[in-house]
């Protein structure tokens, strides 16, 4: 992705389609889900899928929310990594720390037994 910042063209569609040919290339058996590829406001959404309809180009003004992964022989992964190839706004830096905070709260915490998925998320949100 060094090819945005140096003025070559990717797109939400393309990027996903790039790292799905790079994981098979590499031992991938298949996905481990959807990819997420978000530009801006697209990375906001939920289980954002981009398609041709929706695409964008990832350019140098906001975050770039990527959400993937492969099954490998005796593995798989879940990899999410959220990027900026611009210089990011004060806010985009606050929001992205207050992310990082909720996630590193979060776990360091211990569930008791059968504790709901619903009960989680309000933790990790402060």
């Amino acid at each position: 992705m060094g090819a945005i910042t140096a003025g070559n063209e990717w797109t939400e569609v393309s990027a996903q389609e790039r790292l799905t040919e790079y994981r098979f290339e590499h031992g991938a058996r298949d996905l481990s889900f959807g990819t997420i590829s978000g530009y801006g406001e697209h990375g906001a959404i939920i289980h954002y899928e981009a398609t041709n309809e929706t695409d964008v180009v990832i350019g140098t003004n906001s975050l770039y929310l990527l959400d993937s992964g492969g099954q490998y022989f005796g593995a798989t992964t879940d990899v999410t990594r959220t990027m900026h190839y611009g210089q990011p706004t004060a806010e985009q830096i606050e929001m992205y720390t207050r992310v990082l905070m909720g996630n590193i709260d979060f776990g360091g915490l211990v569930f008791p037994k059968g504790t709901l998925k619903t009960r989680m998320d309000v933790l990790a949100r402060r």
